[in-house]
């Protein structure tokens, strides 16, 4: 996340890794059960560098928000400054107070640690790896999954032309699912919204997901790792192997250009430079 979920302030990494060696230390000294890791760029950035928060993956279900909630003001109590359950649907974000300065600090709910250390975690960008956090290599794996072509039927309006439904992959917090979008409003017409729902689950393992998204034998696996490690590295494997065709490749330089680099809105600002296209003009 951002920072801006709780009334805090912007923190230097190296409180950053003593607040949460803090939380750590309590936490496991009342509640041993609990599964937890720091994610994101959490010890990937140099101890004077700033970050708007601390994100912690913790083994526990989306429903359990509250559950967690108790958990914690039963640990720390004072030392919470406010809590806030709705930062998205899987995270709740606290305030932190740390001497004299207050961090937010976020605690995404996920099923697995291990998936949600590959999906989230950021570059070393203490030492080059990359000049972006995680943010946008999210967003790209994303893309480049949904943009994969599924063969599974599509149903259309009554023009024959309208598409009312379709399926295609999906990455979530969860791990990859095949989605079902429904373009039927309520009235019986088609909108252009659809409607979303989970159809089928196909599990969270990073290295099936990494080769669906690349199965070229030509890739091996120790290269195809690093280029997962950033979002350069993606954007590099979708140009040196074209995995599914030139309209796949279209497809996600379009969504990645218009939807993440063109978008104000975007958690980390990316220079187009570095993301040279092969077909997407702007």
């Amino acid at each position: 996340m951002s920072g801006h979920a709780v009334n805090c302030q912007r923190i230097k990494m190296r409180d950053a890794e003593e607040i949460y060696n803090e939380i750590e230390t309590k936490l496991l000294e009342k509640h041993t059960e609990l599964n937890f890791c720091p994610i994101g760029s959490f010890g990937k950035k140099a101890p004077d560098v700033e970050t708007g928060d601390i994100d912690i993956a913790i083994e526990l279900s989306s429903i359990c928000k509250e559950y967690l909630k108790n958990i914690l003001l039963d640990t720390f109590g004072d030392t919470i400054t406010e809590v806030n359950l709705n930062t998205t649907p899987n995270v709740m974000s606290i305030g932190y107070k740390y001497n004299d300065i207050i961090a937010q600090v976020d605690f995404m709910l996920i099923t697995s640690l291990e998936w949600a250390k590959w999906r989230f975690q950021s570059p070393d960008l203490k030492n080059g790896e990359s000049k972006y956090k995680a943010d946008p290599k999210v967003f790209l794996q994303s893309f480049m999954v949904s943009a994969i072509p599924l063969d599974m039927p599509i149903e259309y309006y009554e023009d024959g032309v309208t598409v009312i439904s379709r399926y295609k992959y999906t990455l979530n917090q969860e791990g990859l699912y095949i989605q079902k979008l429904n373009y039927m409003g309520k009235r019986g017409k088609p909108i252009k919204t659809p409607t979303r729902e989970n159809y089928k689950w196909l599990g969270n393992n990073p290295y099936d997901i990494m080769r669906l998204i690349c199965p070229s034998v030509a890739v091996d696996d120790e290269y195809l790792e690093r280029c997962f490690h950033s979002v350069e590295g993606l954007w590099r494997l979708l140009h040196a192997t074209f995995p599914y065709g030139v309209n796949y490749v279209k497809d996600v330089e379009k969504r990645f250009y218009e939807e993440y680099i063109n978008n104000p809105r975007s958690e980390c600002q990316l220079d187009p430079n570095d993301f040279p296209c092969r077909f997407y003009k702007g």
